[in-house]
């Protein structure tokens, strides 16, 4: 998982699959940052092939974390797949999902 700043907000590049072998350490990674202090989180997905029940719950539990302190996460560059369970699950309306990084950078900063 890369993680770069740009402006306020850091950017999480995940690649291939978010399911049982790799959600804890996502979550870890995603709550340690908050922890951190950080509060604008973008989630680029383009490179991410599945996700699995556990990868949402792990997404929801960040999601809910960064609400609580007055943060925000948006995930951008969905692939169809991954996009189709985000729809399919109706998850697609729980979290704010942009089609590119500058899109959703400028979603975060408009907002934030």
């Amino acid at each position: 998982m890369m993680q770069a700043k740009s402006g306020d907000a850091t950017v999480l590049k995940l690649t291939g699959r978010l399911d049982a072998l790799t959600a804890p350490d996502v979550q870890e990674h995603l709550l340690q940052l908050i922890d951190q202090g950080e509060r604008l989180i973008a989630l680029d997905a383009a490179d991410m092939d599945y996700i699995a029940s556990i990868g949402l719950r792990t997404l929801i539990l960040a999601a809910q974390r960064l609400r609580k302190e007055k943060g925000r996460l948006i995930i951008f560059s969905l692939t169809p797949q991954v996009r189709e369970v985000f729809d399919t699950a109706g998850f697609s309306k729980y979290f704010e999902v942009a089609d590119t990084r500058k899109g959703a950078l400028a979603q975060l900063t408009a907002r934030a």
